[in-house]
């Protein structure tokens, strides 16, 4: 006789007031027996046959309603001998327990089941708990502009053991987006390993574009920096293989991984690493299938560099890299102008120096200027900076204050252009717990001028809010609102909640 297994039981909608929670069950057999003789489901003291019972084709599945208050669900399989076992696999978030030799048991857990909000309302990216840091957000091109990919890491915060990168996608109301891997928008796994190291959960990153996506992340054995592509349409993976490898042999200790899309087919890929003795800012062009385009440029000669970001930019070069030097006090802020298709268009640009400067956000514009923005901490005093610059003339102007920052911890300023001439900047601010703050910006070849007031961006302050990412959210060729995710700490659990922000007509 077959051996079955209770593969998946996901939640597919939890509605308000009193409407009940909906479930869908898949019933597979694990030796490819394709029948089974009889599947009874008991729910809340009901019990249901499943049609076709007698003759059950397998895989099959089913949708069920659970009465409002039910904890436990338990899916019975008969029609098996004595000596066959029901085992149950899935998701991070729903436990399966064996409850005898043809019974299993799948307890219900009160985790906050996704439902779409309302503008402005907060909802939970990623109920697998715990999840660490290391999450990005990236909308996306045509066809699919709606729509927001997130990145997040399942596993303790401090990441000591081997950590899963996950990704769930999301439309501009916050509701889960169907993939090939889940018909109700669950996440899926998109990083098998990042490896050991504590910063290894600050470091995948995506970047997506025109019916394309990537995730960038750096990992492993021997701290490679890899990549994996994905099809928009449906979520698919570009390529069955895991990941590939971006970085070469010839350097070691490879951290800080960005991405961006710089070219329709062209993602460009950054990371620092240790070749000859010293720490360097590395690029390397990859197509979309994740295939390495030329072998990795060397951005930078100080010793001692770090945080490198990319982005996309227009007048003459196709990406722009910001990096932090510290071998020094102050600091410096260096950029580097990069063409695909010409090389190293400028590099060891100084953008600007001043005491101890935190990870550094990017933006690249069209007429080739790029901004750059950070957390300065010293004798100046702690503020979120940013300067607007060029590839020949470095700083514009001088840099403007985005925000005093209150508290020692400091994330990256994150930054996202919402029309030609204005940009959106989102921040942590930490007098004791932190919370996380958006400015919007006027930008034009003089500088900044900062549109409205300060607007703290969570709508439930609770907690410790760190960590944000932002991006912008286009609907009809029109860019009229912002996704803004970050993790929140409360009650011994770390979770990543994001946020649809409408932006003023």
């Amino acid at each position: 006789m077959s051996r079955i297994a209770l593969i998946a039981l996901t939640i597919v909608a939890l509605a308000c007031g009193e409407e009940p929670t909906v479930a869908k069950v898949t019933v597979t057999a694990d030796n490819g027996v394709p029948e089974l003789s009889r599947l009874r489901i008991t729910v809340g003291g009901e019990t249901e046959t499943v049609p076709g019972s007698g003759s059950v084709r397998l895989p099959t599945s089913f949708t069920i309603t659970v009465p409002d208050g039910t904890t436990n669900l338990q899916v019975t399989v008969e029609g098996l001998d004595q000596d066959d076992l029901v085992r149950g696999f899935g998701r991070e978030d729903v436990s399966f327990e064996v409850a005898a030799q043809t019974n299993a048991t799948v307890n219900l857990k009160s985790a906050d089941f996704q439902i779409s909000p309302d503008a402005m309302s907060e909802f939970r990216l990623a109920s697998e708990a715990p999840a660490g840091g290391g999450y990005q957000a990236a909308t996306l091109g045509s066809p699919d502009d709606d729509q927001a990919l997130v990145v997040f890491t399942n596993g303790a915060a401090s990441c000591t053991g081997t950590c899963i990168g996950r990704a769930r996608v999301y439309d501009d109301s916050g509701t889960p987006v169907p993939t090939v891997f889940s018909d109700v928008g669950d996440s899926f796994a998109v990083v098998e390993d990042l490896g050991t190291q504590t910063d290894d959960v600050q470091q995948t990153v995506v970047a997506a574009g025109e019916g394309e996506a990537m995730v960038a992340y750096y990992g492993g054995a021997v701290d490679h920096v890899f990549a994996r592509g994905f099809a928009t349409a449906d979520w698919s993976f570009r390529k069955e293989a895991v990941a590939d490898q971006i970085s070469d042999d010839l350097g070691s200790s490879r951290q800080d991984t960005s991405i961006a899309r710089v070219l329709p087919d062209t993602f460009a890929i950054v990371w620092t690493e240790v070749r000859s003795g010293s720490r360097r800012v590395m690029s390397r062009e990859v197509s979309t299938l994740g295939v390495p385009v030329d072998v990795p440029r060397e951005l930078s000669t100080d010793a001692m560099v770090q945080r490198p970001a990319v982005a996309p930019v227009g007048s003459g070069a196709d990406y722009v890299v910001a990096w932090r030097a510290f071998g020094v006090t102050p600091n410096i802020i260096k950029a580097a102008f990069v063409s695909a298709s010409m090389g190293i268009v400028a590099s060891e640009i100084e953008v600007d120096s001043a005491g101890v400067i935190s990870a550094i956000g990017l933006l690249g514009r069209d007429d080739g200027t790029a901004v750059a923005a950070w957390a300065q901490g010293g004798a100046d005093g702690n503020a979120y900076e940013m300067v607007l610059f060029n590839s020949a003339a470095g700083p514009i102007a001088a840099p403007i204050v985005i925000a005093e920052r209150s508290g020692s911890a400091a994330s990256r300023p994150d930054l996202v252009a919402t029309s030609a001439t204005e940009i959106a900047v989102v921040y942590q601010n930490c007098p004791s717990e932190c919370d996380i703050y958006m400015r919007r910006f006027r930008i034009d070849n003089n500088g900044f001028e900062a549109v409205g007031d300060e607007v703290r961006v969570p709508a439930d302050p609770s907690g410790d809010q760190r960590d944000p990412s932002i991006s912008a959210i286009n609907s009809g060729g029109e860019i009229t609102s912002v996704l803004v995710v970050w993790t929140e700490s409360a009650d011994g659990v770390v979770r990543v909640e994001g946020r649809v922000v409408p932006l003023d007509p």
